[in-house]
């Protein structure tokens, strides 16, 4: 009984003095680690009692219910989502002052939970921190995908593309089809090809692309999702949604589809001629600077991205025009 009864009074001692320790330590935190800068105040905006009460007036509209917070608050407005401090602009005056005048100050956003895991940690040009990767990448994707010269060396695969599809068509032309799905299928086979079109042929390539086209329909559905974790950063960890595990299980996909096409297109590295994005990309990667941290996965950072990027403003487009 005694042994119990000291079992006990060193617990509780040990105890008390781990909180005594925290205690000092967050006192520490406070007094020593306290910044003397004072930040500027922030807009003004509702409060938190006040959002909470009209949450259901956000979800519903948010375009009209921050409308009227502009009209009430001014054009620049603070905002509270969940645990993030969010700053909304209503003016196209300030507007141009964030994205043109300051855009290196403003350039940065919060990481998203499931884009860092279904982007190699953030490795794409979506959503690199702005730093010397992502000019690396916005420079190889100007010279290389975006300028006249890539795009017109490139045009075989666009008018084959087509041409499938107007063959396919005229066959169909006494049936009742959507053609909507045609041209979206032609659009997406038309990029994807510009992307790999060169490594992989014939029906190869059309279930490749047809995979690929399924997943990042996934990954966007996934991307587009309400995460509890971005609004909470600290419930990152727990992943209660399971959108985190989701996305990972589609990265690790597309992680072995890329690879898959990379190998395939290094067993054609010895052709001269640049047939699509991809050995273009391999070729900078090879005989680049050597001072640059250009790898492999950047490259399958940068077919994300551009594959998910046409994909989604092809979509877009469609939905407009319905």
């Amino acid at each position: 009984m005694t042994e119990l009864s000291n079992q006990k009074d060193g617990f509780c001692t040990a105890f008390f003095m781990l909180l005594v320790a925290l205690c000092v330590i967050s006192w520490y935190h406070w007094l020593v680690k306290k910044p003397n800068k004072v930040n500027p105040p922030l807009p003004p905006g509702p409060s938190v009692i006040q959002q909470v009460g009209d949450l259901f007036s956000l979800r519903r509209d948010p375009i009209s219910y921050l409308d009227k917070l502009s009209k009430r608050y001014g054009p620049i407005i603070k905002f509270k989502y969940g645990a993030r401090l969010c700053i909304v602009i209503s003016s196209a005056s300030v507007a141009k002052e964030v994205f043109k005048d300051h855009d290196t100050i403003f350039a940065n956003h919060d990481d998203s939970v499931v884009a860092y895991a279904g982007t190699w940690g953030g490795t794409d040009l979506g959503w690199a921190p702005h730093g010397e990767d992502w000019r690396m990448l916005r420079k190889i994707c100007a010279l290389e995908f975006l300028n006249f010269s890539r795009l017109d060396a490139l045009y075989y695969h666009r008018r084959r593309e087509v041409r499938s599809m107007v063959s396919q068509l005229y066959s169909n032309s006494c049936n009742s089809i959507n053609i909507g799905d045609y041209i979206f299928s032609s659009m997406f086979n038309g990029v994807t090809n510009m992307l790999w079109g060169g490594t992989l042929e014939g029906e190869e390539m059309k279930h490749f692309n047809a995979e690929v086209l399924e997943a990042l329909e996934n990954f966007l559905a996934l991307l587009n999702s309400l995460n509890i974790s971005d609004l909470f950063p600290v419930l990152a960890v727990l992943d209660i949604q399971g959108l985190a595990t989701r996305m990972k299980k589609i990265n690790t996909w597309f992680d072995k589809k890329f690879n898959f096409i990379i190998g395939r297109s290094l067993d054609k590295k010895d052709q001269k001629e640049t047939k699509d994005f991809l050995q273009a990309l391999l070729h900078v990667k090879e005989c680049g600077d050597q001072k640059s941290s250009f790898s492999t996965t950047h490259i399958k950072g940068l077919l994300m991205v551009i594959s998910a990027h046409f994909c989604f403003h092809i979509f877009l487009f469609f939905c407009a025009s319905l």
